[in-house]
Protein backbone atom coordinates (compact mmCIF):
# COMPACT_ATOMS: atom_id res chain seq x y z
CA UNK A 1 0.00 0.00 0.00
CA UNK A 2 2.23 2.67 -0.87
CA UNK A 3 -0.18 5.33 -2.15
CA UNK A 4 -1.63 5.42 1.59
CA UNK A 5 -0.32 7.34 4.48
CA UNK A 6 -0.62 7.27 8.27
CA UNK A 7 -2.64 10.45 8.85
CA UNK A 8 -3.05 9.85 12.85
CA UNK A 9 -1.70 6.81 14.82
CA UNK A 10 -3.27 3.47 13.09
CA UNK A 11 -5.13 5.40 10.60
CA UNK A 12 -4.28 5.32 6.76
CA UNK A 13 -5.39 7.23 4.11
CA UNK A 14 -4.69 6.94 0.42
CA UNK A 15 -3.80 9.90 -1.68
CA UNK A 16 -7.14 9.83 -3.46
CA UNK A 17 -10.22 6.98 -3.04
CA UNK A 18 -8.95 3.89 -4.08
CA UNK A 19 -11.02 1.58 -5.68
CA UNK A 20 -10.90 -2.11 -4.86
CA UNK A 21 -12.25 -5.19 -5.10
CA UNK A 22 -14.75 -5.96 -1.34
CA UNK A 23 -13.53 -9.87 -0.99
CA UNK A 24 -10.30 -9.07 -1.35
CA UNK A 25 -10.12 -6.58 0.74
CA UNK A 26 -12.01 -7.63 3.38
CA UNK A 27 -9.57 -10.95 3.33
CA UNK A 28 -6.29 -9.09 3.41
CA UNK A 29 -7.72 -6.33 6.21
CA UNK A 30 -9.26 -8.86 8.81
CA UNK A 31 -10.69 -7.17 12.43
CA UNK A 32 -9.85 -4.12 10.69
CA UNK A 33 -12.46 -1.37 9.73
CA UNK A 34 -12.86 0.77 6.21
CA UNK A 35 -14.39 4.14 5.56
CA UNK A 36 -15.76 3.73 2.59
CA UNK A 37 -18.69 3.77 -0.14
CA UNK A 38 -19.72 0.29 -1.92
CA UNK A 39 -20.08 0.26 -5.97
CA UNK A 40 -21.48 -2.98 -6.55
CA UNK A 41 -18.80 -5.63 -6.02
CA UNK A 42 -15.99 -2.97 -5.50
CA UNK A 43 -15.61 -0.56 -2.16
CA UNK A 44 -14.18 2.92 -3.35
CA UNK A 45 -11.70 3.48 0.05
CA UNK A 46 -10.69 6.51 2.03
CA UNK A 47 -9.25 5.50 5.08
CA UNK A 48 -8.59 2.48 6.85
CA UNK A 49 -7.12 0.71 10.50
CA UNK A 50 -4.01 -1.92 9.67
CA UNK A 51 -4.80 -3.10 13.62
CA UNK A 52 -8.44 -3.50 14.94
CA UNK A 53 -6.96 -1.79 18.45
CA UNK A 54 -7.65 1.58 16.46
CA UNK A 55 -10.68 0.73 14.90
CA UNK A 56 -12.13 3.06 17.83
CA UNK A 57 -10.68 6.12 16.56
CA UNK A 58 -11.75 5.57 13.21
CA UNK A 59 -15.39 6.83 14.06
CA UNK A 60 -13.97 10.47 15.11
CA UNK A 61 -11.97 9.99 12.42
CA UNK A 62 -14.76 9.99 9.98
CA UNK A 63 -16.70 12.84 11.61
CA UNK A 64 -13.45 15.22 11.55
CA UNK A 65 -12.90 14.78 7.34
CA UNK A 66 -16.54 15.00 7.17
CA UNK A 67 -17.25 12.16 5.65
CA UNK A 68 -20.95 12.35 6.28
CA UNK A 69 -22.35 10.02 3.41
CA UNK A 70 -19.19 7.20 3.81
CA UNK A 71 -19.80 4.30 5.60
CA UNK A 72 -17.50 2.13 8.23
CA UNK A 73 -17.59 -1.31 7.03
CA UNK A 74 -16.08 -3.37 10.31
CA UNK A 75 -13.59 -6.09 9.16
CA UNK A 76 -14.87 -9.27 9.39
CA UNK A 77 -13.26 -11.18 12.40
CA UNK A 78 -10.20 -13.89 12.08
CA UNK A 79 -11.49 -16.23 14.74
CA UNK A 80 -14.61 -16.22 12.93
CA UNK A 81 -13.38 -16.66 9.56
CA UNK A 82 -11.06 -19.05 11.15
CA UNK A 83 -13.59 -21.29 12.63
CA UNK A 84 -15.77 -21.51 9.30
CA UNK A 85 -12.26 -22.73 7.43
CA UNK A 86 -12.04 -25.38 10.38
CA UNK A 87 -15.84 -26.26 9.64
CA UNK A 88 -15.01 -27.12 5.93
Amino acid sequence: MNDAVEVQQGIFEFNSPKEVDTDQWLEEHLDCDTIADYKGNKLIVYAFTLDPRYNYALEEYKESKRLDKQHILGGISSDGLNSLISLT
